[in-house]
C-alpha cells in the first residue's frame, strides 16, 4: 500500500510500516473535523464486534473505557443503525469524543471471515494507528503478532485445500492483506 501525506518540512521522506488496508469507504463524514477528508487516530482503543450495533447502550462500556484511558475509540462491526450513528455524531459535536465506526468489509460468509482476519490483527492492543478515508481504512500494526501468524498459517492451509479458483483467489487476497506493508511518502515543499 502506498499513500501520500504532507511533510512537516521541505524534505520528502518515505516510511515503511506494518499495516493492513481494507477497501471499505468511511461513510460518516459528520464524525470528521470541519473540512477533513480523512480521519487518523494514534494509539486507538479498537473494539471488533461480530454483531450489528443497533443500540447505543451496547457501546457504553467501550466509550467509558476510551474516556478513562484518553484514547480514541474505533469500533469495527458488520453494521451500525442510524440511531447509533446519530448518537455518535451528537457526542462528537458536543464533547469532541473521538469515535470511529468502521463497517467490516464483505458480505455473508465473506464478512465473517474478514471479521476473523481483523480480530487476529487487532488482538493484544496491536494497533498503533488507524486511518480512514472515502476509499478504505488502514490498520497500522505494532508487530506481526503470533495471532496474525496463526491466522496466516490457517489461510495458507485452506488455500492449499481449495479447489475453486474463485475462492482460492479471495483467500489469497485476505492472506496478502494480513502481510501488507504500508509505504507513506511524506512530500515536502516550500
Amino acid at each position: 500500500v502506498i499513500q501520500l501525506e504532507e511533510s512537516d518540512d521541505n524534505q520528502t521522506t518515505v516510511f515503511q510500516e506494518k499495516g493492513s488496508r481494507y477497501e471499505r469507504p468511511y461513510e460518516y463524514k459528520q464524525l470528521l473535523g470541519s473540512n477533513e477528508t480523512k480521519v487518523a487516530y494514534n494509539n486507538p482503543l479498537v473494539v471488533v464486534l461480530d454483531e450489528d450495533v443497533d443500540a447505543p447502550l451496547l457501546l457504553n462500556q467501550y466509550v467509558k473505557e476510551s474516556v478513562e484511558l484518553n484514547r480514541p475509540l474505533v469500533i469495527l462491526a458488520p453494521d451500525f443503525s442510524k440511531n447509533v450513528i446519530s448518537v455518535m455524531i451528537e457526542n462528537f459535536q458536543k464533547t469532541g469524543l473521538k469515535i470511529l465506526p468502521l463497517v467490516i468489509p464483505g458480505y455473508g460468509d465473506e464478512k465473517q471471515e474478514y471479521y476473523k482476519d481483523i480480530v487476529s490483527i487487532v488482538e493484544g492492543d496491536n494497533i498503533s494507528r488507524i486511518v480512514a478515508d472515502k476509499f478504505a481504512f488502514t490498520l497500522y500494526t505494532k508487530e506481526f503478532s503470533p495471532t496474525m501468524q496463526k491466522r496466516s498459517d490457517y489461510l495458507q492451509s485452506q488455500i492449499g485445500q481449495e479447489t475453486s479458483l474463485y475462492y482460492k483467489d479471495i483467500m489469497e487476497k485476505r492472506l496478502s492483506i494480513i502481510h501488507q506493508k504500508v509505504f507513506s511518502i511524506h512530500v515536502g515543499a516550500t
